[in-house]
């Protein structure tokens, strides 16, 4: 039973991270800014793990380890989360998402780069799949804003 549920949290999570960025979309169209959107998200979300913490009977960490969290939470999620929805503002969502979930790529380049990580003949098919089939849907043609493509880089 818990492992169904967990396949059925893991199977939520891809829900509500796929139909964020359309329902960002949303509440752009509607006026709301990059930093009311996020001050929300980051507020129902604090509010959801304090819950959870209460149900749970769990306790907050110490003051150094809350402050780290803190930071994290600040300079990388916070960082990564406004580049990602201001690029929203730029580019598709397909466009942004596309370009966000490359990472992965990104990460073994880096790492081969300055980690000596080895590339082996699966991994470089692999890093030409991926980056050849982002190249094919972003396109050659100079259409689309740079702005947003740089932002969704940035996140």
């Amino acid at each position: 039973m818990r492992r169904f549920a967990g396949f059925l949290l893991v199977a939520l999570s891809a829900f509500c991270f796929g139909i964020m960025p359309i329902l960002a979309r949303v509440a752009f169209a509607s006026g709301a800014g990059t930093s009311t959107l996020l001050f929300l998200r980051f507020l129902l979300g604090g509010l959801a793990m304090l819950g959870l913490m209460k149900l749970k009977g769990l306790k907050f960490p110490g003051k150094r380890t809350m402050l780290l969290y803190a930071a994290m939470g600040a300079l990388g999620y916070a960082g990564q989360s406004f580049s990602y929805f201001t690029a929203l503002n730029y580019a598709s969502a397909s466009l942004v998402a596309l370009i966000l979930y490359v990472y992965p790529a990104l990460v073994t380049m880096i790492s081969v780069l300055f980690l000596r990580d080895r590339l082996y003949p699966k991994k470089i098919f692999a890093l030409v799949l991926a980056l050849g089939g982002c190249a094919l849907i972003i396109g050659f043609d100079g259409s689309g804003d740079l702005r947003g493509m740089v932002l969704a880089l940035l996140a």
